[in-house]
């Protein structure tokens, strides 16, 4: 069994970093590293649309970890609140792309996207740039972001993203 923590409603200090834009604000050329990708699962709405992983970030201190991912669709238009499927923890405004989940596989313990002092989710969605994909439609891509805190000790971690396979072995450096 997998243990969730209550992390989620950890106050971000004023001192981190937070993210207020996306990859997409680089403009469309930008090619970002790709650590891990996954086919949707078979028999949702994404079939043969895949997801992307990218480095994910780490703050100089330890702890609070950035994940960026694309969704890249084929055979269909998703609009970004099916990512907002987090049955552990409810996240005001929508939950943004709250269902986005870490486990680090050596402790079982998973880990959900931070919330502020509102009850927002950190991640894309509720904080976006003027560019927001809000509907990936076939044939394009988006690409999302989600905040954590994750343990000093947590050297890897499984990536999953409602409607796609596991993404395993995510370095966290």
């Amino acid at each position: 069994m997998i243990k969730a923590l209550p992390i989620g409603m950890v106050t971000l200090a004023t001192t981190l970093s937070v993210p207020q834009a996306s990859f997409a604000d680089q403009g469309e050329d930008v090619e970002l590293p790709v650590v891990g990708q996954a086919d949707a699962e078979s028999g949702t709405a994404f079939e043969g649309s895949t997801v992307e992983i990218h480095p994910p970030v780490t703050s100089e201190d330890g702890g609070y970890v950035n994940v960026a991912w694309t969704v890249n669709a084929e055979g269909g238009r998703y609009n970004s609140s099916v990512f907002a499927k987090n049955d552990v923890f409810r996240y005001y405004r929508g939950g943004g792309v709250s269902g986005v989940t870490l486990t680090d596989e050596a402790s079982r313990v998973r880990y959900h996207p931070l919330q502020d002092s509102e009850q927002q989710c950190v991640c894309a969605a509720t904080h976006r740039p003027r560019n927001y994909k809000d509907v990936v439609y076939d044939g394009s891509s988006a690409t999302f972001w989600n905040s954590y805190i994750v343990a000093d000790d947590v050297t890897a971690v499984t990536v999953k993203v409602p409607g796609f396979d596991p993404v395993e072995d995510v370095p966290i450096e």
